[in-house]
């Protein structure tokens, strides 16, 4: 249970990071 909630954050932070870098890699590249 605990693994799936860890893939479950994983993706979600994925897609977080995957819009951020769409909407602005300036941003991105600062941060990261």
């Amino acid at each position: 249970m605990i693994s799936s909630k860890l893939t479950v954050m994983s993706i979600s932070e994925a897609l977080f990071y995957s819009s951020f870098h769409t909407k602005g890699e300036t941003t991105t590249d600062t941060a990261s």
